[in-house]
């Protein structure tokens, strides 16, 4: 017969065993482009400058409303060329964030490309295949993307939140386009 302190030792060590098997896995983060790297791309050959817009009340509405969050920044940092905007965001996929670089000009996405991710599930998104889906779209009359994004079996999330960002930095773009005219 085994001791009771030995008893408790072992069953210990089971409770600690059952407790970090029903943790979730931390998932790695995969960094498949730096921001220096996304700009050197989206620039191609062209100069650009660090630009900042300010979050207006009408722009926070609009971009909680594309996000499906709320937005607590008082400005977001992109960069721009007169002609094209690159914009880096964030959003959560299932459980951690996705940062992605989307390219705007002429209110229409140009560019797109997943930089970091964090999810254990999902990372298909970052596939040309997928994000080529978004050249050349637009915003509708709705402020929502005017043309259908094909899913992806697994990454349904992920693929959402692809949408919310490209969404967003269509407005951004807008808004932006929109401070540009009224300087002149």
């Amino acid at each position: 017969m085994q001791s009771p302190s030995r008893l408790y030792t072992v069953g210990r060590l089971v409770a600690l065993l059952l407790l970090f098997s029903a943790l979730p896995l931390q998932a790695e983060v995969n960094i498949w482009m730096t921001t220096e790297e996304f700009l050197e791309s989206a620039f191609v050959d062209a100069t650009y400058e660090p630009q900042v817009l300010w979050i207006t009340p009408d722009l926070r509405n609009e971009l909680e409303t594309a996000l499906d969050r709320s937005y607590s920044g008082i400005r977001i940092r992109y960069w721009g060329n007169g002609v094209r905007s690159a914009w880096i965001l964030e959003q959560i996929g299932k459980e951690r964030l996705i940062t992605a670089g989307f390219v705007t000009e002429g209110q229409q996405m140009v560019f797109a490309k997943v930089l970091e991710y964090r999810e254990s599930r999902g990372g298909e998104v970052r596939y040309d295949s997928f994000l080529n889906q978004f050249l050349g779209i637009q915003l509708n009359h709705k402020q929502e993307l005017d043309s259908h994004i094909d899913g992806i079996t697994g990454a349904t999330l992920s693929v959402w939140s692809m949408q919310e960002m490209a969404t967003a930095a269509l407005l951004l773009e807008k808004y932006a386009s929109q401070r540009s005219l009224a300087q002149l």
